[in-house]
C-alpha cells in the first residue's frame, strides 16, 4: 500500500497543558494500538502498517495548533487540584483537633487550607489539535476515534479533552519538516544539518527516543537530536 501525506485535525475542547516536547502521532498511535492489543511488540508491528517510515523515524509529526482567522492560539491558566496521598497527606499524624464537650470543634490539616492545594498550570487553548503524517489516514482516524479522547498532560484530569478526529490530504510532506522548513517532530541532529542549515548548539540537543515504546530502558536512545518548536500553530479553514 503506497502511504500518502495528510494532516489529521481533532476539535480542542478544553485547554491542553504540554510537556516539554508536544505530543508526537507516532505516540499517540503506538499507545492506542498498546492499549488495543496489550502486547507491545504487536503495537509495533501494526504500527507500521498505518505510518510510512525511513529507517527507525516514522513520518508523523508532534502536535500543532490549528487556529482561525478569529480564533487564535490563546495562552491560559488552568487549575488542578493536587493528589492526596495515603502515606502523606492523610496520615492521622496531620490531624489536629481541639475537643469541646466531646465535639470536634475543629478540624486543622497540615498544609494549609484547601484553595492552596490547587496547582496552576500553564496551558494553550485554540481550535484544534493538527499532526502532519505519511500514512493511511482513514485508519488513523478510526484507531484514534475509538481510543483517544484527551491528549497532552494531565489528560485523565480534564485537560485537552478533543472531538472527533478527522483528516484531509495534503500536497506536501510536512511530518518531518514544515512549510517553512523547521523541524515538525524530534529528528537527529544530522538529518536536520544534511536537509537544512539550521545549526542546533550541542547545549539545545536531546537525547531522543525515536522508536517505542518510546520510554524506559528497552527505549531506542538515539544520537543527539533536535526538538521541534514547543508550541506550533498554523492558520487552518474551519471544517464545515
Amino acid at each position: 500500500m503506497k502511504f500518502e501525506p495528510a494532516r489529521i485535525r481533532a476539535p480542542l475542547l478544553t485547554p491542553i497543558r504540554l510537556g516539554q516536547i508536544p505530543v508526537g502521532l507516532d505516540k499517540l498511535l503506538w499507545h492506542s494500538l498498546f492499549l488495543k492489543t496489550g502486547d507491545e511488540q504487536s503495537a509495533v508491528r501494526q504500527l507500521d502498517s498505518l505510518l510510512d517510515r525511513e529507517g527507525q523515524i516514522f513520518r508523523a509529526s508532534t502536535l500543532r495548533f490549528g487556529t482561525y482567522r478569529n480564533n487564535p492560539l490563546i495562552a491560559t491558566t488552568t487549575a488542578t487540584v493536587g493528589v492526596m496521598m495515603p502515606e502523606k497527606d492523610l496520615d492521622p499524624a496531620m490531624f489536629h483537633w481541639k475537643k469541646r464537650a466531646g465535639h470536634y470543634q475543629k478540624l486543622v490539616l497540615d498544609g494549609g487550607p484547601y484553595k492552596n492545594r490547587l496547582a496552576k498550570n500553564d496551558t494553550h487553548f485554540a481550535p484544534e489539535v493538527t499532526w502532519d503524517v505519511v500514512g493511511d489516514a482513514k485508519r488513523i482516524c478510526q484507531l484514534l476515534n475509538f481510543y483517544v479522547t484527551a491528549v497532552g498532560r494531565d489528560a485523565n484530569r480534564g485537560l485537552g479533552a478533543v472531538g472527533r478526529f478527522s483528516s484531509e490530504p495534503l500536497d506536501h510532506d510536512t511530518s518531518w519538516f514544515d512549510e517553512t522548513g523547521k523541524p515538525a517532530r524530534v529528528l537527529p541532529a544530522t538529518i536536520v544539518e544534511e536537509r537544512t542549515t539550521i545549526r542546533t548548539p550541542q547545549s539545545s540537543l536531546i537525547q531522543g527516543c525515536l522508536m517505542p515504546p518510546y520510554r524506559g530502558p528497552e527505549s531506542t536512545v538515539t544520537e543527539p537530536c533536535v526538538a521541534p518548536a514547543r508550541v506550533r500553530k498554523i492558520r487552518l479553514t474551519p471544517n464545515v
